[in-house]
């Protein structure tokens, strides 16, 4: 749902894309990083930088590696198994862990109350859940965790070196 987009302030440094399948792609991956490049507010090819990136495979592209390299964007990412400490998404607390817990209640409750599940009622729970799960004030709170905050001007900030679960 694009709709989602209209939370976001400044769109014109916001990128976003997708395949028909779903699915990021080596491919897909690496043409978004060339049309990054091209804004004028992205620093890669202009000036030496540090992206960060899981170890999705998509980010392993011999022709982006080495198109990186020439831009000196050093592409770094964390020891394997180890994003869920700077991903909104993953922490405790947040929309994934709420997620699960309401779909087991809903889940639980449409059973005791119809005796079975038709496909309908479980998309129906899934959906509920998927919504109630990404609040505002679920995302805020992970978002927090992971060191995203605003500063006196309430611009944006990332600072996870400054959360203790992050760098202990």
């Amino acid at each position: 749902d694009p709709a989602w987009s209209n939370l976001v302030h400044d769109k014109d440094r916001l990128l976003i894309t997708s395949s028909d399948s779903g699915y990021i792609n080596t491919d897909l991956k690496y043409q978004w990083y060339k049309l990054c490049k091209a804004q004028p507010w992205c620093p890669w090819g202009k000036r030496p930088t540090m992206p960060t990136a899981d170890h999705h495979s998509s980010n392993e592209s011999v022709e982006m590696s080495a198109e990186m390299e020439a831009d000196e964007a050093y592409l770094s990412g964390g020891p394997g198994h180890s994003t869920h400490l700077l991903q909104d998404l993953d922490q405790r607390g947040g929309p994934i862990q709420h997620f699960k817990e309401i779909l087991g209640n809903l889940i639980c409750h449409s059973y005791r109350v119809h005796g079975s599940l038709s496909r309908a009622r479980i998309a129906q729970a899934v959906e509920l859940a998927y919504v109630l799960s990404c609040s505002p004030a679920v995302c805020a709170y992970s978002a927090i965790k992971v060191g995203w905050g605003e500063d006196e001007n309430g611009l944006l900030t990332y600072e996870p070196l400054a959360c203790p679960h992050i760098v202990d």
